[in-house]
């Protein structure tokens, strides 16, 4: 998810700030003035085919786990 920030400066503020509620297995990084925060997902398998799965594939992506 991409957070747009009003300049590079408060985006390396609160980034410094996100490392203390934001943990493993949660990524964080600054990109000029945004911030992007990333959950890495094990699909499985490709997140092309994955994304076929339908229901499946949405209950993994909003809750972590394939139901």
């Amino acid at each position: 998810m991409p957070i747009k920030f009003k300049d590079n400066e408060t985006a390396l503020k609160v980034n410094e700030k996100t490392r203390e509620f934001l943990q493993i297995p949660f990524l964080h990084r600054v990109r000029d003035n945004w911030i992007d925060i990333a959950l890495p997902l094990e699909l499985g398998e490709s997140l092309n085919r994955a994304s076929m799965r339908g229901g499946r594939f949405e209950a993994l992506v909003r809750g972590g786990s394939i139901p």
